[in-house]
């Protein structure tokens, strides 16, 4: 695996991992 390939999939990785954590965090927050 060449190192771009790594630094994209850990970029893709956050992404997911932020709207994971906004999602859940909606789900927890009621609506405002």
């Amino acid at each position: 695996m060449e190192v771009s390939d790594a630094h994209n999939l850990e970029n893709i990785g956050l992404r997911y991992t932020e709207i994971d954590l906004d999602e859940l965090y909606a789900r927890a927050v009621p609506e405002a």
